[in-house]
């Protein structure tokens, strides 16, 4: 089954909320489904936490900027966010 590029999540929130617009990262801390659980739900070959809060569609990846210390940011194609990659995921990089 083939993936697609962006998710849609669907969620019940009080109308007060569901009023403002927010930020597609954002909306996902409104999940209440534990990360890891997300992420082992997702094809490991297109998605990966790159972080304790981050989980990204490989596709989008336009670069990945590595620094001192074992530590990464990531940057997606059309975004200005830099996401930053913790050293417990530094493996997904490192064999691109």
């Amino acid at each position: 089954m083939r993936m697609p590029d962006r998710l849609a999540f669907s969620i019940d929130v009080p109308g007060d909320i569901a009023a403002r617009e927010f930020l597609p990262m954002s909306v996902l801390t409104l999940i209440r489904t534990p990360i890891r659980e997300l992420a082992d739900e997702l094809d490991p070959g297109t998605f990966a936490q790159i972080h304790r809060s981050v989980i990204v569609n490989l596709r989008q990846v336009a670069q990945v900027d590595r620094g001192f210390n074992d530590t990464a940011e990531v940057r997606l194609k059309n975004r200005r966010e830099v996401l930053p990659v913790s050293r417990s995921f530094l493996h997904v990089f490192r064999q691109m």
